[in-house]
């Protein structure tokens, strides 16, 4: 079965006006318009880290976890910095999946995003699963997933696993879509 090819379409009065039959044109034109909304539609989350963040250790980061709210699908990432370290190599970040009672599952990452010291300040890498190509600066390594779909209360946690010297304001920002 072939799904319809999405598209942004609007419904004209003529192709509903009283005694007019609903033809297989306002079907696609439904079809299309529904998938357009399917596979464009998403919400983030943005972790946060302000300031000067090269002095934090693994355990320190805390900027909170994410909650899935309900079943859902990561469909991309946005990875900022504000200020680029200059010494201790490159800044890598991670996303652990945890369950409710706390039990840590490992990153949801094959590769995961890094940012190294050649990297320009207010540099973005910007991962999106739908598209043919990602933005990525140079400097920048792009984060490969390993995982994901996740189901209603699972727990993403941002953890650092390395900092470079003299980093500052970092932004993490994943983008979801219901599944």
């Amino acid at each position: 079965m072939a799904i319809i090819t999405d598209a942004r379409v609007n419904i004209q009065e003529e192709d509903v006006q009283f005694r007019s039959s609903v033809s297989e044109a306002v079907g696609n034109k439904l079809g299309g318009s529904i998938n357009f909304v399917n596979n464009r539609q998403f919400d983030k989350h943005s972790w946060h880290l302000n300031g000067d963040f090269s002095v934090v250790t693994l355990a320190d980061v805390n900027d909170g976890v994410f909650v899935c709210q309900e079943d859902m699908e990561i469909v991309g990432y946005a990875l900022y910095i504000d200020t680029n370290g200059t010494t201790d190599g490159p800044i890598i970040v991670d996303l652990h999946w945890r369950l409710t009672d706390g039990t840590d599952n490992g990153t949801i990452f094959t590769t995961r995003p890094e940012i190294a010291i050649s990297a320009s300040d207010n540099s973005c890498t910007h991962s999106n699963t739908r598209a043919t190509s990602n933005e990525l600066p140079t400097g920048h390594t792009l984060g490969v997933f390993s995982k994901t779909e996740f189901d209603r209360h699972d727990l993403i946690k941002l953890e650092l696993d390395q900092t470079s010297g003299g980093s500052q304001g970092l932004q993490l920002t994943i983008f979801f879509r219901p599944r």
